[in-house]
């Protein structure tokens, strides 16, 4: 569903990317922290733009943005990531495999087990729903990969609006809210619907220190630096800066006959209080 291979491709050809060439300015270049299970990379341009890359576990994660010097008297850099503006909700339809004048809805479990509160509901009109129900209960802790739900009139759900709750990174106190992506259907058909974890992350914040060339990150020894090649330099902007910046919703890729992504309509958010009512997928023996 969020295209995780393409992702995880993007990164190891990030990390596998060589370093050697003539020493560049301050900060600027290659750095790596590799341990068991994890794989870490960052790379700062001199243009001010840098990626940090990460392999562990199940996270493939490219992270583009800017980096500044600090305004700390005890100096360093500043990294601020960049994040386009792309759904959290991936959604496709096929339009060619639904019963006539049907809509079915199928939930990617694997990916939903990262939602905190995912909740969904239908509607024939574009209105703010006052209600939405969980789609699974609380503490939920076993997924299978497909949670399908029964085919309903596409005249009955010509909206679907699909939310999570979240809360202000920087406000802990604040009451959480429910951030709801609508999508608009133009006809029947089966839509598959995806949570993107890593979109869904807060924006990354680093402070970092050069000392006799080795990198300290949020106060941690990172990696030595090593020379940038243009290969690598290359590789970067194209893999993960420009579409760290980008301004349009990136189209997915290998897509079978008949299917077609779907573009959210427009994300607003609503009180925690508006989720009542039962699971969609109550809690069952098999779970």
């Amino acid at each position: 569903m969020t295209n995780h291979r393409v992702v995880s491709l993007g990164v190891a050809s990030l990390l596998a990317a060589t370093a050697a060439s003539a020493a560049p300015p301050e900060y600027a270049g290659s750095y790596s922290n590799n341990s068991v299970d994890t794989v870490q990379q960052l790379v700062l341009l001199e243009d001010y733009t840098f990626c940090y890359a990460v392999m562990a576990g199940s996270l493939d994660l490219l992270a583009g943005g800017r980096w500044q010097e600090s305004i700390n008297p005890a100096g360093g850099i500043e990294l601020r990531q960049v994040k386009a503006d792309r759904t959290v909700f991936p959604a496709i339809i096929n339009e060619t495999s639904a019963a006539q004048g049907k809509v079915t809805f199928d939930f990617h479990g694997y990916s939903f087990a990262d939602a905190e509160l995912a909740v969904f509901a239908v509607s024939d009109s574009d209105n703010p729903p006052a209600v939405m129900r969980p789609l699974f209960p609380e503490g939920k802790s076993s997924w299978s990969s497909s949670y399908p739900l029964p085919a309903v009139e596409s005249g009955k759900a010509r909206y679907f609006f699909i939310g999570r709750a979240t809360q202000d990174e920087g406000n802990p106190q604040q009451t959480p809210v429910l951030a709801v992506t609508a999508y608009k259907l133009e006809s029947g058909g089966d839509v598959s619907i995806g949570f993107d974890r890593v979109q869904a992350m807060p924006l990354l914040k680093f402070h970092a220190e050069l000392r006799d060339e080795t990198l300290f990150l949020q106060g941690d020894s990172f990696g030595n630096r090593d020379a940038l090649t243009a290969e690598l330099a290359d590789a970067v902007r194209h893999d993960c800066i420009t579409p760290a910046f980008s301004t349009e919703q990136p189209a997915m890729q290998n897509l079978e006959p008949g299917v077609r992504q779907l573009l959210p309509l427009r994300n607003f958010n609503l009180p925690i209080s508006a989720v009542q009512g039962g699971p969609w997928f109550p809690e069952t023996s098999d779970d």
